[in-house]
């Protein structure tokens, strides 16, 4: 099975998407409710998938990002990173940070799982960012 670690700082969205994760696309999820969390849940679980809330608290999303990408041990860490923000500047450094897609909030459940899918039927192929 897939390991996806869902690094989300609001409970109802965490609820939702590892419900999604489990149960519709048949996945083993672990959770981290910030930054910090996510960082070493990363070393210590090794997951094949991570979401991203870029809102994170304690470190922010995007400053885990820079981090898992300058280890050489999670640099190609597939990445799905999610966001209330859809401003040019933050989906540009994302793409630069080799994200593999952006789902943005507020979450349409049918759209997630629709690209969630397809992008856990890639892991392993390429990266593709978009629909």
């Amino acid at each position: 099975m897939t390991r996806v670690l869902l690094a989300e700082d609001d409970p109802p969205v965490r609820r939702l998407l590892r419900h999604l994760l489990e149960r519709n696309l048949h996945c083993v999820v672990g959770e981290a409710a910030d930054g910090r969390e996510a960082l070493a849940a990363v070393g210590r679980d090794r997951p094949d998938l991570l979401l991203l809330d870029i809102g994170l608290p304690e470190v922010g999303g995007l400053r885990v990002l820079e981090t898992l990408r300058a280890d050489p041990a999670t640099a190609d860490l597939p990445v799905v990173a999610i966001s209330a923000v859809s401003g040019r500047e933050v989906i540009e450094r994302l793409i630069a940070l080799r994200i593999t897609d952006y789902l943005l909030k507020p979450l349409d459940v049918a759209l997630v799982e629709r690209r969630l899918a397809r992008v856990l039927a890639g892991l392993g192929g390429g990266r593709a960012v978009g629909t």
